[in-house]
C-alpha cells in the first residue's frame, strides 16, 4: 500500500513537477529555496497564466480553500469548468506561461536549485579548484615575501635604486612590477631593470609585460599581507 503524503510533501511533489515540466530538470537541493524562488517567478506572469498553472500543478495558494483540494492538480477540464472558459484556451494558456518560465531571463533564478547532478559536482568542482589556486598563490606570495633585496644576486646600484627610491623591500613587491614600472625608478635605468629581471627569472619569477599588468599601484609587502588576510 502507498505511504500517504502530507500536505507538506505532496506540496513539495507539485513543485518538483513543476521544475520537471518548466525545465525538465529535477529539483537537486533546498527544496524550500526553491519553492520560495519558484514563487517569486511565477509572480512574474500575467495573473491568469499564474492562476491556471498554480491551479494545474496543484499550487494555489488561496488561504480560503479546503488545504488538500489546494495540493491536488488539476486537469485543463476541471480548470475550464471552473472558470467557464474553453478547455483550449486553458492549454493555450497554461503552455504560454510554462515557456515564460523556461525563458533564460527566469531560468537564472532557480538553476542553483535545479542544476543536474553532474553540473552540481562540476561546480564543486571548479570551486575546489580555485580554492587550491587561491592557497597556492598565498604560498607562492608568502615565499616570495621571505627573499629579501640583500640575497638577490644584483649589483650595488641596483640595489640602492631598489632600497632607496621606490619602497620595494621583498621579492614579491618586484613580481607585480613591469619592465617599465623597473625603469621609472630613479637613478634605475634599462641596464639596471634588465639585470633585476635576469637575477628574478634564476629564482622562478617572471616580470610580467605591461600589456599583462596595466597601471597599477604598487603595494609593500606589509599591504599585501594585510590584503591577503582580509
Amino acid at each position: 500500500m502507498a505511504k500517504k503524503l502530507t500536505l507538506e510533501e505532496r506540496r513539495e511533489q507539485n513543485y518538483r513537477k513543476l521544475a520537471e515540466v518548466a525545465y525538465g530538470r529535477e529539483v537537486q537541493r533546498d527544496v524550500e529555496g526553491f519553492i520560495q524562488k519558484m514563487n517569486e517567478v511565477l509572480g512574474t506572469l500575467l495573473p491568469t497564466e499564474e492562476l491556471i498553472i498554480r491551479k494545474y500543478f496543484g499550487l494555489d495558494q488561496n488561504s480560503s480553500t479546503d488545504e488538500i483540494e489546494v495540493c491536488k492538480p488539476k486537469t485543463l477540464k476541471k480548470i475550464a469548468e471552473l472558470y467557464n472558459i474553453d478547455t483550449r484556451r486553458i492549454k493555450a494558456i497554461r503552455n504560454k506561461g510554462l515557456r515564460k518560465l523556461a525563458s533564460i531571463s527566469r531560468e537564472k533564478k532557480l538553476l542553483d536549485f535545479i542544476a543536474t547532478e553532474n553540473e552540481l559536482e562540476m561546480k564543486k568542482e571548479n570551486e575546489e579548484r580555485a580554492e587550491r589556486l587561491r592557497q597556492e598563490k598565498k604560498e607562492k606570495f608568502k615565499k616570495l615575501s621571505e627573499i629579501t633585496l640583500e640575497e638577490l644576486p644584483i649589483s650595488v646600484r641596483a640595489y640602492n635604486c631598489l632600497h632607496y627610491h621606490s619602497g620595494v623591500q621583498s621579492v614579491a613587491d618586484l613580481a607585480t612590477m613591469t619592465r617599465e614600472d623597473l625603469i621609472k625608478i630613479r637613478y634605475l635605468g634599462g641596464r639596471c631593470a634588465d639585470e633585476i629581471i635576469g637575477a628574478l627569472a634564476e629564482i622562478g619569477v617572471e616580470i610580467k609585460s605591461a600589456e599583462e599588468q596595466t597601471e597599477k599601484p604598487v603595494e609593500t609587502s606589509t599591504e599585501k599581507s594585510d590584503n591577503a588576510e582580509r
